[in-house]
């Protein structure tokens, strides 16, 4: 099948999906590029949630071509919800104490481990979460876990009140 034909697959909630995963991409490049600066890519994940909400509508209102848009949603989420937050709370949160006064050396690198070993494990757990969810959770009658963009906001929310720049 040429490239018109895949086109041909491609629904309207898979413009919103992919939408969702392009924000988190670029928030993961404003928090590489702008420092301690996170706003832009703050901004972008929360516009990753409109579009996450707006691609499952889509998918009940207009349906799917394909059995590809659960995958493909939690590859977007995996991106904006849980590695963009990630980097987030490691750009905002490495080295903060570095020049703060009477504190350590040891100190402050224990510190940096600990926000390397919190930024790691919101992406490894998120990551599981999302796993589970497109294996089979979905079909669960009970909701199980921390959803993705719970988390994702929440990251938000305590860099954004804590971080040093603030």
């Amino acid at each position: 099948m040429g490239a018109v034909g895949n086109l041909r697959l491609v629904g309207v909630a898979d413009v919103f999906t992919v939408s969702n995963g392009l924000c988190g991409l670029l928030a993961i490049y404003f928090f590489a590029t702008q420092g301690t600066d996170i706003t832009i890519g703050s901004a972008l994940i929360l516009l990753g949630f409109v579009f996450d909400g707006v691609d499952g509508w889509a998918a009940r209102r207009f349906g799917t071509k394909h059995d590809f848009g659960r995958v493909l949603d939690s590859v977007s989420d995996a991106i904006t919800f849980c590695t963009a937050p990630a980097v987030m709370v490691y750009v905002t949160f490495t080295g903060a104490m570095d020049d703060l006064e009477g504190v350590s050396a040891v100190t402050a690198t224990a510190f940096d481990g600990f926000v390397m070993g919190t930024s790691l494990s919101m992406v490894a757990l998120g990551w599981t979460r999302l796993w589970r969810f497109t294996t089979g959770g979905y079909l669960m009658p009970h909701f199980c876990g921390l959803a993705t963009p719970a988390m994702a906001f929440l990251a938000i929310m305590v860099s954004h009140i804590l971080s040093p720049q603030f």
